[in-house]
């Protein structure tokens, strides 16, 4: 290649990565739990093979080095697999010969690219591992790769980009441009791609770069320049390539001697060898080693090279053995099939090198250094034919005259640590056999801090406050003046004027206004006793003696008939009421008439008179035939029919059901006219059996009591009757008639109207149209203690609450898990007045919702006390530690639980935690709080989830967990969500027209195209979720598409049969038919040749999926295709048509801006009211009659004015004009082009929007609030966002749009927008949820969970999720995605080593903690996803108690010193103890001795620091000529600059001494061990056992077990390649640990300072240089929703250090403004506790050094305080 097309290659890959590239901003997330979960991924094989052989501790394919360890390569590249398994992940591997160069790296030295492409093509082969498929294919253009694709759909590919440019030799540039374009390549056709090398497999999660796909892009977009790099990077890869052998022969198998034996046949025949007279000794002493192999253990094998004896050899073997004899044997095993993976092959170059070494130093006869193998060899040397060996030769090239002795290793110090004691933890470490010290050093370092003291945790880590409250032993509350209590007084009342509308917005499981139980306070007769748990909403009891008549005495009888008189006159009023109706009823049109009687039927008359409400029913009935009769469309449209039938048919039988159960009454005539109805429509079989009516009834529950009395018995059944019927005791029902005349329906049993009837089955009619309308109880029965019908598993979970039993449970959303919670709050109230329950959520939004529901619930008074608390790390209201129900978040639950303070007095009054949204707990960050909540709790849980992929084995932890502290735990598992969930895909044709009027819009059902379950199986091969749900309509299309495809269909399963038994079906009967239908179709999906085209499940596939792809293709496409514009352009028309079909309120959750498309839907509605305004006639009309009502409000406002000359009299005169002015305002939204509901009046929606002015929000985000529109994401103000909440909860909005969410990073303070709070269970259920846009964050879990939130129980029968601009094979994907597993996180760190400690010693050993400690070192598992076992954990703690003593932490008694607050505080780990060692160091008082003189420099670097230690947001490592070029125009620096060096010498020292105490207890604990862990010869997934077979040695085997390398951490297998127990880093030690010892590598506090894979993002640093959200979210791309969480959070963090600096100082801050323990509602959410910006005075006796650095971190704080502040008001 010449240097110019070498020049144009290069510049051809910055070209690429300018315009391409680098624009993408991939984003850095859990690739498991965030994105794919369980679904299946491909493996690009070279990227797989290129991270194994780039390994830099594998010794292979090195210059300088002859080593080829294939062993270590086979052990990663088992490791690699092993580590996808452990997350349960699906995944097949797929090579393609045209990335092969990536492996191979042609133009490299010869002997690099032989052993590669050697190393590549055994590896190929040993991928064949157990549950791995792989795939062979040319490119992606192969047409078998097409095929593959189409058939799998893997959700990604799993690949590498080819890293940096690091030199200019070897083709680099040609390689990454190749690999460059292949991922480009990937996402044209649709393909995200996750990137293996920068990954991480961090506890159950793999963190990665993920580049979402990009269908819009192609290779026509890039330039010549680049398209002509391509093509000559290709040639000259191609050019450099050795030449490889050409063969005609295979190996007679795959034997080890066979594959040998063929491979020399090769290498001899090759003319440079032929030529060569030291060939033929090599490849003898070459056979010779491999046969040494099968005779030596594993660990025999771990040798060191010895250096400087043999430089010409290693120069010969690298340019002229080696190179060929690869190419050879590569040539041997390419002529082997791909499948076979050469389990007997072993090579390796350090043994073969030793061995030549010894046979050139050694005089011994070769067959003496061979020992027993020596005959094997010369038998396989004589059967290829060969002459005998003359080694002399070989010996006069390279004479060698010493010894051959391998290099020693520094010697290893004893193990001796600082000495340690105290009584709890000595009872758990005596297992731990270390030698310690006789000095007590505090620490290793000296600190530049004042001299060490006791930590005395009289104040926590985030504010000055004392942690005790006052009746708990604290000091006395500060003393307010009148000014300060007035403002507190105001607050407060603020905040209860929040809470209550927030309480007011919120209903029930049943849709109905919550109603606040008063409790009494128990009292001091309350301590002993148990109380069982009440009712939520109290159920009247059952009389124990029913059926006996009680005798009344004289008072109780003139009560009696009293009541009985007023009954009757009641009843007489309400008739005559209902005639004057009747009357007004009379002269409107139908319409008119069924708005009243719906309004009628809401009227307090209707609740209490069941005649009447029967008969305003039965009214509303007839209207409804009347007008189905006068229908012109009856005929034409048979879905207008339909629709007749099912409100007819659903309403009249709901009402005979009531009737049944005897909740509404119905007489001889009304059930004669309900029954008609059914009759008419072809429905009787909805009719209840044995139902009787008007007296008769009544008389047949009286000799049912009767009976029952006299059998000793409690409410026996009546005896049932075939079918309903008319009473027959004429002589009481006779008189009875209807109030108006009913339309005949049938007539000499004859129907009269042939169109009513339904043409098809009554009980295929019932599944297809019914579904939604169906009962839905399972096993349900009336409970007391409860207000609603609980099923069987809701009485179960009430039984476990009173019984104080812990629980797992695991039901879909709108299941009924919310009065869980509720039912385990009101025990702890009852019960006591000082028990607490905690409730845990993982946002804040939620927390506020709970809080509010607990509000409207619950009242409960007792002195001195709050009945319920809100506590997050940003504000709380009321006590939190004086309250009975805490409502909090976990990261203060754990900080509270690890509170000395409150370890004796408020912990052991925890009766119960509910942990809400349990699921995550697998969160990447925030994970491992859950963990610590559960293992420190003293109390019985009740954790809560609707997603939990396959919960067993989460489940079976927690058992162990929650037994272990002595509780016992259960299980509840349920699956049938309350509502159906229909889907749609909304896909109109573009361009959209403009809309008219709201209410002159149409329903459109052709745009939303019906999305079946069964559909989603046209993806590809895949298992059938079991979550994967079927309506009663697909259940019946899915057995019509099943008997259409002609194959037999059993006919016990034709729903007229299935269904006989039960004419009137219910939901419980159609679970079971659903179950049914699904077994069958699942086995016919298993069946041979079940994907192949005609086969009955392809079939039925195709019966739904053929016609969405067909009505989706126009729009879709469109959509996907078009512009920006095009997309904004459809959501109006989107909400206009769901609001034509009575579908909304709606939730829309968007990937992009939802703020933009909120502003789009507001002008387009207000352009579409500007053209109708010009235009309408009806408009004109009300503006001039405004007008005139405006005129004649002012003459009579001065008529009265002159008539009243006192003032009083005027204020009267004006009232009284406003009330009756024209409420007509022309500025107002016109109510045709607005979604606004009728929750609550238009005046009071005008206030609550006029009270967020002072919010200074931008005006469109207020005018579309008028217009019915919401947003809701986490940059807005929290008062305007609980507003929307309320509004949307009230009905009043119709339509929020909120962004989907990152993913999950500590929950409490990074992702507080509304669709995930949506997901994680806030109450604010919509009918419809939109999905609009794709994206990476729209994983199966939030779909699940969002969704979930459709159909309002109590409001809708059915919810309805829409998909726009959403491909259909991502809606497929969604519906066929498994959730994710729930793994777990290391929970043990030394953070919370050392805050056990403080615990321990701050509670002076309490019962509480010392249990809590004993429950963590005793349990046989720490982590749901880590199997360390207890000896591990107590090793792992002893050493963490060093690490903690070395770094000045801890004394020998286990006491915390003076930097314990800053550590424990600062809740991000490592870097807490990075602050720590800097501090220590002196090297932070450096950069602050400037201050003075330049503030601005000192500020910016120490500002530098602080991001690298608190603020490290991930970025993929791009080069420096792309970031230059991306960053020409901007205003942010974008990357962030390095540590300052002596920071970084500080920390690198740090780092050495954290590898060196964990390296030491890794290899004490495998020393100790051994026995137990037993030998490590094992390779992880094939099993493979390396083992000797033979004991027998020749003298070079006996010297090499001799000199083998001593490891006891280290795996041996990665021994091989040279590595003893000495380690560079954490991540080398955790990496290459031996089997059974498992290292956390993020358990370790071990501060990484270089990673080429990474660069970090300078947002921190730029928003302190610039203070632009703007320039934030254009220059750095950081997502306008996640700006202020990121702020926030650094925020939190130099406040937290700031703070902690001045309790280091000993000087106490003025006592903080009460006023922070409560919040509004309508303040700044940004102040956490304690927050200040003013400096403390200087102390006396503190030093200049560090009363500098305390300012300069002051300062630092509260400057960029002030700039987050000005854009976050």
């Amino acid at each position: 290649m010449s240097d110019n097309e070498a020049r144009d290659t290069v510049v051809a890959l910055d070209d690429l990565d300018r315009s391409w590239y680098t624009k993408l901003l991939p984003k850095y997330l859990d690739i498991v739990g965030d994105f794919a979960g369980q679904e299946l991924f491909t493996v690009d094989g070279d990227a797989l093979v290129q991270y194994v052989l780039d390994n830099q501790l594998l010794a292979l394919a090195r210059d300088g080095d002859p080593s080829f360890q294939l062993l270590h390569a086979t052990y990663l590249l088992e490791s690699i697999v092993d580590e996808l398994n452990k997350r349960d992940c699906t995944f097949e591997v797929a090579f393609f010969e045209s990335n092969r160069h990536a492996t191979t790296h042609p133009g490299e030295s010869d002997y690099v690219t032989a052993s590669r492409s050697l190393a590549r093509s055994i590896l190929i082969r040993r991928i064949n591992l157990p549950n791995v498929t792989v795939h062979s294919f040319e490119s992606l253009e192969d047409e078998a790769w097409l095929e593959y694709y189409q058939k799998r759909r893997p959700m990604f590919l799993l690949g590498a980009d080819g890293g940096l440019r690091t030199k200019e030799t070897g083709l680099q540039a040609e390689r990454i441009l190749t690999q460059r374009i292949f991922l480009f390549n990937v996402m044209s056709q649709g393909i995200p791609v996750v990137l293996l090398q920068p990954a991480e497999f961090k506890d159950g999660k793999i963190v990665s770069y993920l580049y979402d796909r990009k269908r819009n892009h192609s290779a026509t977009q890039l330039s010549s320049s680049i398209l002509d790099g391509i093509t000559n990077s290709r040639e000259a890869l191609a050019a450099a390539e050795p030449e490889w052998l050409e063969i005609e022969t295979t190996p007679s198998s795959s034997s080890q001697i066979d594959v040998l034996s063929h491979m020399s046949t090769i290498f001899l025949a090759q003319p440079a060898v032929a030529a060569d007279p030291l060939a033929s000794s090599l490849l003898y002493l070459y056979l010779a080693h491999a046969a040494i192999l099968e005779t030596l253990p594993l660990s025999a094998r771990a040798q060191l090279l010895p250096t400087g004896l043999a430089g010409d050899l290693e120069k010969y073997l690298e340019t002229a053995f080696l190179p060929t004899l690869y190419k050879s044997l590569t040539a041997s095993i390419d002529s082997l099939p791909d499948e076979d993976p050469l389990p007997s092959l072993d090579v390796d170059g350090r043994i073969f090198f030793l061995l030549v070494l010894e046979v050139l130093a050694s005089s011994t006869p070769l067959s003496d250094l061979l020992g027993p193998v020596s005959s094997t060899v010369s038998a396989q040397w004589e059967a290829l034919q060969l002459p005998a060996i003359d080694l002399s030769l070989l010996r006069d090239k390279f004479p060698i005259t010493s010894d051959v002795v391998p290099p020693s290793l520094p010697p290893t110090s004893a193990t001796t640590l600082l000495p340690f004691s105290h009584p709890v933890f000595d009872a758990h470490l005596t297992t731990v056999h270390v030698s310690t010290s006789d000095k007590p050093t505090a620490a290793t370092t000296t600190s530049s801090l004042s001299s060490d003291t006791i930590f005395l945790d009289s104040t926590p880590w985030h504010a000055a406050k004392p942690v005790l409250p006052t009746h708990l032993g604290g000091p006395p509350p500060v003393q307010l003046d009148a000014r300060e209590r007035k403002k507190k007084d105001r607050k407060d009342q603020r905040y209860l004027a929040s809470m209550q509308k927030s309480a007011a917005s919120l209903t029930g499981a049943m849709g109905a206004s919550l109603k606040q139980q008063v409790i009494p306070a128990v009292g001091k007769a309350s301590k002993g006793k148990v109380v069982k748990v009440s009712t939520v909403v109290k159920q009247p009891m059952k009389n124990p003696k029913e059926g006996k008549a009680k005798v009344l005495n004289s008072k109780e009888k003139l009560i009696a008939e009293n009541a009985a008189k007023k009954q009757v006159e009641e009843g007489a009023q309400n008739a005559t009421w209902w005639s004057d109706k009747l009357a007004e009823l009379k002269p409107l049109a139908v319409p008119s008439q069924i708005a009243m009687l719906q309004g009628f039927l809401k009227n307090r008359r209707a609740a209490t008179d069941r005649w009447l409400r029967t008969e305003i029913t039965l009214k509303r009935l007839d209207l409804e035939l009347r007008k189905w009769i006068a229908d012109a469309d009856r005929q034409e449209d048979p879905v207008v029919a339909d629709e007749y039938r099912v409100y007819l048919a659903k309403t009249t039988r709901d009402l005979l059901d009531a009737a049944a159960k005897g909740t509404a009454a119905i007489n001889e005539k009304q059930g004669k006219a309900l029954l008609s109805i059914l009759d008419s429509i072809g429905l009787g079989c909805l009719k209840p059996e044995g139902l009787v009516f008007g007296v008769a009834a009544e008389k047949e529950k009286e000799n049912d009591k009767a009976k029952a009395a006299s059998a000793g018995k409690k409410g026996k059944p009546a005896k049932k009757e075939k079918d309903a019927k008319p009473s027959k005791d004429k002589d009481d029902d006779e008189a009875v008639k209807l109030t108006f005349k009913f339309v005949t329906l049938i007539k000499s049993g004859k129907v009269q109207y042939d169109f009513m009837p339904t043409k098809e089955d009554p009980l295929q009619f019932q599944l297809r149209c019914m579904g939604e309308w169906m009962v839905r109880s399972l096993d349900s029965q009336p409970d007391p203690r409860v207000n609603f019908e609980p099923d069987k598993w809701q009485r179960d979970v009430l039984d476990k609450i009173e019984n104080d039993e812990s629980m797992l449970i695991s039901a879909p959303t709108s299941s009924g898990k919310t009065f869980i919670a509720f039912a385990a709050f009101e025990k702890v109230l009852r019960e006591s007045d000082t028990g607490v329950c905690v409730y845990v959520a993982p946002t804040k939004a939620l927390v506020n919702q709970v809080a509010a529901e607990v509000f409207a619930r619950f009242s409960k008074d007792v002195p001195g006390a709050n009945m319920w608390a809100i506590h997050t790390r940003d504000y709380r209201i009321n006590n939190p530690s004086n309250c009975q129900i805490l409502v909090t978040v976990p990261h203060i639950l754990s900080l509270m639980l690890l509170s000395p303070a409150l370890a004796g007095v408020w912990a052991p009054r925890l009766k119960r935690v509910v942990l809400d949204e349990i699921h995550s707990i697998s969160a990447e960050e925030g994970g491992a709080i859950w963990e610590q909540v559960l293992l420190l709790n003293p109390a019985p849980i009740i954790a809560l989830s609707a997603t939990v992929g396959a919960p067993e084995r989460f489940s079976a932890w927690l058992e162990s967990v929650e037994k272990n502290r002595g509780r016992k735990y259960s299980f509840v598992e349920h699956h049938q969500r309350f509502n159906a969930l229909r889907k749609f895909a909304y896909a109109p044709e573009l361009p959209v027209k403009k809309i008219g009027t709201l209410q002159d819009r149409r329903p459109q059902p052709n745009v939303f195209a019906h999305v079946h379950p069964i559909a989603s199986l046209g993806l590809g091969v895949a298992a059938l979720p079991d979550d994967l749900a079927l309506e009663p309509r697909d259940t019946l299309s899915l057995w019509q598409a099943m008997v259409a495809t002609g194959q037999e269909v059993d006919p016990a399963l034709n729903p007229t049969t299935y269904f006989s038994k039960t004419p009137s079906i219910a939901i419980r009967d159609v679970i079971v038919y659903e179950k049914e239908l699904k077994s069958l179709l699942v086995s016919w999906m298993n069946a041979p040749g079940a994907q192949d085209e005609g086969s009955p499940f392809k079939k039925v596939v195709e019966t739904f999926e053929t016609p969405l792809r067909t009505a989706l293709e126009g729009g879709q496409q469109a959509l996907e295709e078009g512009t920006q514009d095009d997309f904004l352009s459809v959501f109006l028309p989107l909400l206009a048509d769901l609001n034509a079909q009575g579908s909304l309120p709606a939730s829309t959750n968007l990937p992009v801006d939802c703020e933009r498309i909120a502003e789009r839907i507001l002008t387009d509605l207000e352009e579409a009211e500007s053209r109708w305004r010009m235009k309408s006639p009806e408009y004109k009309l009300r503006v001039a009659k405004a007008k005139e009502d405006e005129k004649a409000s002012r003459l009579k406002a001065k008529a009265q004015e002159s008539a009243n000359r006192n003032k009083k009299d005027e204020d009267e005169a004006r009232g009284g004009d406003e009330s009756s002015m024209n409420t007509f305002d022309p500025d107002d939204p016109s109510e045709e082009f607005s979604f606004v509901g009728k929750g609550i009046s238009m005046v009071e929606f005008k206030k609550e929007i006029s009270e967020l002015a002072w919010l200074k929000l931008p005006s469109w985000l207020l005018n579309a609030l008028r217009r019915g529109v919401g947003v809701h994401h986490a940059g807005l103000p929290r008062r305007y966002r609980t507003l929307v909440e309320n509004l949307f909860r009230q009905g009043v909005l119709k339509e929020l749009l909120c962004d989907h969410p990152p993913p999950n990073p500590l929950l409490d303070f990074v992702s507080d927008a509304f669709f995930h709070s949506q997901a994680l269970g806030i109450n604010a259920p919509a009918r419809t949820c939109v999905f609009a846009g794709d994206s990476i964050h729209l994983t199966p879990l939030q779909f699940r969970q969002a969704a979930g939130r459709a159909g309002r129980r109590g409001f809708d029968t059915l919810g309805l999720v829409v998909f726009v601009g959403v491909t259909l094979d991502r809606i497929q994907r969604l519906f066929l995605s498994r959730l994710p597993k729930l793994g777990g996180t290391f929970p043990l760190s030394a953070t919370l080593v050392l805050r056990l400690h403080q615990l321990l010693n701050g509670s002076n050993d309490a019962e509480l903690p010392k249990s809590a400690v004993d429950s963590i070192m005793t349990l046989p598992q720490l982590s749901v996803g880590n199997l360390t076992g207890r000896d591990q954990v107590q090793h792992f703690m002893r050493f963490s108690i060093e690490y903690l003593r070395r770094a000045g932490l801890l004394d020998e008694a286990g006491r915390p010193m003076n930097l314990y607050g800053l550590v424990s505080g600062l809740y991000v780990e490592p870097s807490n103890f990075a602050l720590v060692a800097l501090l220590r160091s002196g090297e932070l008082h450096r950069l602050a001795r400037n201050l003075d003189e330049d503030p601005e420099g000192t500020l910016r670097q120490l500002i530098v620091v602080f991001a690298n230690l608190f603020s490290r947001a991930p970025r993929r490592a791009q080069s420096a000529q792309s970031h230059e070029f991306s960053t020409r125009n901007a205003s942010s620096l974008v990357i962030l600059p390095p540590l300052p060096p002596r920071i970084a010498a500080v920390l690198e020292q740090h780092d050495k001494a954290v590898v060196h105490i964990f390296s030491t207890y890794a290899t004490e604990f495998a020393r100790q061990h051994s026995e137990d862990l037993g030998p490590d010869d094992t390779l992880p997934v094939s099993g493979r056992r390396v083992s000797p077979t033979s004991t027998q040695d020749g003298s070079f085997a006996a010297k090499l077990r001799q000199s083998e390398l001593k490891v006891d951490a280290r795996s041996p297998f990665v021994a091989t390649s040279g590595h003893a127990d000495q380690y560079a880093s954490v991540t080398e030690l955790s990496g290459t640990a031996r089997a059974g010892l498992v290292l956390t590598k993020h358990a370790v506090p071990y501060f990484t300072t270089d990673n080429s894979e990474h660069q970090y993002d300078a947002y921190i640093l730029d928003f302190f240089k610039h203070g632009s959200l703007d320039v934030l979210v254009r220059d750095n791309a950081v997502l306008r929703g996640e700006v202020w969480f990121q702020l926030n959070e650094f925020h939190m963090a130099i406040t937290s250090v700031k703070t902690a600096l001045e309790t280091l100082l000993q000087q106490s801050s003025e006592d903080k403004d009460e006023e922070a323990d409560s919040d509004d509602g309508m303040g700044n959410d940004d102040l956490e506790e304690g927050g200040t910006d003013s400096q403390i005075s200087r102390p006396p006796k503190v030093n200049d050094a560090d009363w500098l650095l305390y300012r300069a971190v002051a300062t630092l704080q509260s400057e960029f305080k002030e700039r987050f502040f000005k854009i976050f008001a």
